[in-house]
């Protein structure tokens, strides 16, 4: 379901599954992530999470990543809401042979399993 937020950019899409999720992931990550540095995020969607994460996470460098169809939602949130940590995305295929970018020590995906191919699953966790 796609919402608007009353905050900062509302006129940004945004999803309201993300919207009720992110406190209580971000509470699970504070520890997963608590030695971690650089994490990919793969299926950023409109980069709530992102955003979110990055505030509450100050310490991780977060890479965003979708495919090309999501590139300029996550973009657009990234202009407006100005998270120094958070970089802007990468276009990521789970499909592709190489991916685009390496050296990370903690990977997130959320929102996105069921939504993706049998194929597209499984190369995501090759």
């Amino acid at each position: 379901m796609i919402g608007f937020s009353e905050e900062p950019g509302a006129d940004l899409e945004t999803w309201v599954s993300t919207e009720n999720n992110k406190r209580v992931i971000c509470e699970r990550l504070v520890d997963a992530f608590d030695d971690r540095r650089h994490v990919l995020e793969i299926g950023s969607g409109t980069g709530q999470h992102a955003v979110w994460f990055g505030r509450h996470m100050p310490h991780l460098v977060w890479q965003t990543s979708d495919r090309r169809e999501n590139i300029d939602f996550i973009r657009q949130r990234l202009a407006v809401e100005g998270v120094q940590n958070v970089h802007q995305p990468l276009e990521l295929d789970v499909c592709a042979a190489e991916w685009p970018a390496s050296g990370f020590d903690g990977v997130y995906s959320a929102n996105c399993i069921h939504i993706m191919s049998w194929e597209s699953v499984v190369m995501m966790f090759a």
